[in-house]
């Protein structure tokens, strides 16, 4: 991985152990440059999701879905699918928290489909988990699949 790779991840560790989300933003835009400079698509695209649920987590809705929707087209791209429904999934679970529940029901909707195709049977109760919670918290019925 070289020096730059390893500090990258091990910044992205201390990013994810951060509990002030202003210091993790910090230690993220620093792993994200990393990141690029070491030419890892796979990890600037995880850095640019974790970043985006930050940015979300400090009230930054649009920064935060375009750095999201960023990480997730570089997953895409590479066929990640697995971290693309893991991205939704907790990109919807941080919505809900925040009281954005309409936006989530979109991201947790992909998640399920995603989980579905890849056989993950877990990742499927998951989503429809949350999918029900966003249904409970915008008033609406709980999903039927």
């Amino acid at each position: 991985m070289g020096d730059t790779g390893s500090l990258a991840r091990a910044l992205d560790g201390e990013a994810l152990c951060e509990r002030d989300p202003r210091r993790a933003r910090s230690i993220y835009l620093r792993s994200l440059k990393l990141w690029r400079k070491h030419g890892s698509s796979r990890g600037t695209a995880i850095t640019l999701a974790r970043l985006g649920e930050v940015e979300m987590r400090l009230g930054r809705w649009d920064a935060g879905r375009q750095r999201c929707e960023e990480g997730m087209q570089l997953l895409r791209r590479i066929g990640d699918r697995y971290a693309v429904a893991t991205t939704l999934m907790s990109t919807g679970i941080l919505a809900i928290q925040e009281g954005h529940a309409a936006r989530a029901r979109g991201w947790l909707e992909e998640a399920l489909t995603l989980m579905r195709e890849l056989g993950v049977p877990g990742g499927v109760a998951q989503a429809r988990e949350h999918l029900a919670q966003a249904a409970r918290t915008q008033g609406g019925e709980d999903p039927e699949s």
